[in-house]
């Protein structure tokens, strides 16, 4: 969990202009001032590496997820199972219905304020999950998958994994 504290830090003090994303000038300053001594044709694929979306720059989710660690089999098991689950159709990709069906909406920070409504609460579930390249609001394992292993890389205990996933669902 250090390790992303000092990533976390060191993206923003690279990002000169301080708009929250790094372009590939930024990027390759950083890694000049970090003492990374790479060619310019690595820093450019090292650049298209992080920035997952082809946007030119590098959000700091991005760059963040880059990063994370694998997560264990058994975390990989507790995603994937869940995720069965919730695909009651049986077509691989989750979609709004399936996900509105059993997340508790009324627990969300926004909707206990009145600021959204269910549907607001669940439409925005759907845009953190589906991918930055193929946004078609429908959520795929491998979606799945990406969203929990960010997750399971600031937790610790395998159990209280299990149990966050599995009680975000209601299983």
């Amino acid at each position: 969990n250090g390790i992303f504290f000092l990533f976390s830090s060191a993206f923003f003090e690279v990002d000169t202009n301080e708009n929250r994303t790094l372009d590939c000038a930024e990027f390759r300053r950083g890694l000049k001032e970090l003492e990374f001594p790479l060619a310019s044709t690595e820093v450019e694929a090292l650049f298209r590496f992080f920035d997952r979306d082809d946007s030119g720059a590098i959000s700091h989710k991005e760059f963040l997820r880059a990063l994370r660690p694998p997560m264990s089999e058994k975390r990989k098991k507790v995603v994937t199972d869940t995720f069965h689950s919730l695909d009651k159709a049986g077509d691989g990709a989750l979609q709004f219905e399936d996900m509105r069906k059993v997340f508790k909406a009324e627990f969300h920070p926004k909707f206990k304020t009145g600021e959204w409504t269910k549907d607001q609460v669940h439409k925005e579930l759907l845009k953190v999950f589906d991918s930055p390249k193929k946004k078609d609001g429908k959520v795929t394992l491998e979606e799945f998958m990406d969203y929990y292993t960010g997750i399971s890389a600031s937790v610790e205990n395998e159990q209280f994994f299990k149990a966050y996933v599995e009680n975000s669902w209601a299983l």
